[in-house]
């Protein structure tokens, strides 16, 4: 089977901000924001966070990397050090990487 129909899919650039490192307060630092494709859905889906909780997403983001959750996510592209100076920058609160049977093709799904 090709994965090119689903990274083909992936049209809309995202800005991610992985965080670099936090302070004793808890505080995080990030690294430069990067662009990235993927598929962004302002849409309310219940998804289980870390904790076990049902909650309810505010948007659901497909991409075709590897995010962290606790890290940043944009539709669209900034320059912002600081996402949290990015209006409309949301937090990344679950990540899920599903692989298909051969392990070619990942569904990886972001619930902000």
């Amino acid at each position: 089977m090709s994965s090119s129909w689903y990274v083909e899919s992936l049209r809309q650039t995202l800005t991610y901000w992985a965080i670099s490192s936090k302070s004793t307060f808890n505080n995080p630092t990030f690294v430069a924001p990067v662009q990235i494709s993927g598929r962004w859905e302002d849409s309310k889906e219940l998804f289980i966070d870390l904790q076990g909780r049902e909650v309810a997403s505010s948007a659901v983001a497909n991409l075709n990397q590897v995010v962290v959750e606790g890290d940043y996510l944009y539709l669209g592209t900034s320059a912002q050090a600081d996402p949290r100076n990015q209006a409309g920058a949301r937090v990344i609160r679950r990540f899920i990487d599903t692989p298909d049977l051969e392990s070619d093709l990942h569904l990886r799904v972001v619930y902000l």
